[in-house]
């Protein structure tokens, strides 16, 4: 099966997202490929002696992948789990290469990849630039039309410009490093030529700004040397899970609401488990507010703070509580015990359905 984005990739070919990125990445590498689709980039990778752990959404490329890469993980980057499927795994590059913007929540993805970087390890991403001349143009005379692929791809959610990716990779404790751009003239991508509504007067106002030709923005971006998490590790990563889980939770919700058929025993066990698991890291990450906070000096007002966090701390203890015994109660039902026997065929086809559809 031929993915709608397989291209012939070389990494001497001049102005191309997919060439630059593979020299960024260079040789003799452990790479993490995310959004492999059907391993066009993947073979260029293994061409150069890299060792490769595909990444992809589509489960219907498994097979394909299997026979190019190293190792195949078939998940959602969506999903936040990217830590949980690599368990101990680093990488000494991670490749993103127009992944990104098919991302609800890109941050938090780009977040769980410091704890999958060895040290001295990089992230490589090619982001589309919205800012492209022919996108502007075409705003001009009020289209916004998503096509296949391309600028306006059907399945992008994220929009990004130089500026935009700069303080995107700060926001999530990166540096870039180096930023390259593949190029296209206006009115030679897929949008054809600018309307001859438009006056010549803004087309060329819009061809004298520097990124009006910029189709593909290339970054190798770095950790910051200097992350916060290093001074209070458990603290840090208490709070990174909190925010792992929160969209995670979100994310379920809103797919059990569009699941056309479910258990509701299912659905609510799975909620209340992630519900608990939240309810857990959010006890351990005031548990450790509170262990810092103690262990300085008590400064004016610090009693005060404390006061606050010990009151936090024993609410969310409290409700991890309460959603540990309502999980042990839904588990030991009758009604439960009884829907997992009989349900089981039906849970079967809706994890087949789920490994489909991903």
């Amino acid at each position: 099966m031929q993915s709608i984005y397989e291209s012939n990739v070389d990494p001497l070919r001049p102005n191309d997202a997919h060439g630059i990125s593979l020299q960024l990445v260079g040789r003799n590498k452990r790479v993490l490929e995310l959004g492999a689709a059907s391993g066009h980039v993947t073979r260029a990778l293994k061409l150069l002696e890299n060792t490769v752990t595909a990444v992809e959404r589509d489960g219907r490329f498994q097979e394909t992948l299997t026979q190019v890469a190293d190792a195949v993980v078939i998940t959602d980057l969506d999903w936040l789990d990217l830590r949980e499927k690599l368990p101990s795994q680093k990488f000494d590059v991670v490749l993103a290469g127009d992944v990104l913007e098919h991302c609800r929540q890109p941050e938090l993805v780009l977040l769980q990849l410091h704890d999958l970087l060895n040290p001295g390890g990089y992230v490589v991403i090619s982001l589309p630039n919205i800012a492209h001349g022919d996108v502007r143009l075409a705003l001009l005379t009020g289209k916004f039309e998503y096509r296949p692929t391309g600028l306006l791809d059907s399945t992008h959610i994220r929009f990004f410009t130089r500026d935009t990716i700069t303080s995107f990779l700060h926001q999530n404790d990166f540096d870039v490093a180096e930023i390259f751009a593949s190029t296209a003239a206006i009115g030679t991508t897929e949008f054809g030529q600018p309307s001859p509504s438009i006056p010549r007067e803004a087309i060329t106002f819009v061809q004298g700004d520097r990124d009006a030709q910029v189709y593909q923005y290339i970054v190798k971006a770095i950790p910051f040397q200097t992350r916060e998490r290093s001074t209070d590790n458990k603290l840090s990563n208490a709070i990174q899970d909190e925010e792992n889980l929160l969209a995670k939770l979100s994310l379920y919700e809103e797919y059990v609401g569009r699941m056309t058929f479910r258990t509701t025993l299912d659905s609510q066990a799975e909620l209340v488990a992630l519900r608990t698991e939240l309810a857990a890291v959010q006890t351990e990450c005031r548990a450790q507010q509170l262990q810092t906070l103690e262990a300085r000096d008590h400064a004016i007002g610090a009693s005060a703070e404390l006061g606050v966090l010990r009151f936090r701390y024993e609410e969310s203890k409290q409700l991890a509580d309460s959603l540990i015994h309502q999980l042990n109660l839904l588990h030991g039902s009758r009604t439960w015990r009884i829907g997992r026997f009989v349900l089981l065929p039906l849970r079967i086809v809706r994890k087949l359905i789920r490994m489909i559809l991903q």
